[in-house]
């Protein structure tokens, strides 16, 4: 039996992570290795929360980082995994 395994099925790199401006201070977090409007894509969210990004993984809802610039927070997201 041979079991093929998606691009998905492993944890994405930092090259992997996109942030998706969906509006008012809020980002989704999806990886650029699934194909768009998948939903697997989907691997987190980005808010502004008191000045600071708060970067959330689905997989781990209650574990939230926090970094002081946008652009950190891809590196933040890929922390939590």
């Amino acid at each position: 039996m041979t079991i093929s395994l998606s691009a998905a099925s492993t944890s994405p790199a930092l090259d992997d992570i996109v942030l998706v401006d969906v509006g008012d201070n809020r980002w989704r977090v999806v990886d650029a290795r699934v194909p768009q409007g998948d939903a697997t894509a989907l691997l987190g969210f980005v808010r502004v929360v008191g000045g600071l990004y708060a970067v959330t993984s689905i997989t781990r809802p209650f574990a939230v980082s926090y970094c002081d610039d946008l652009a950190a927070a891809p590196d933040a997201f890929v922390n939590l995994l």
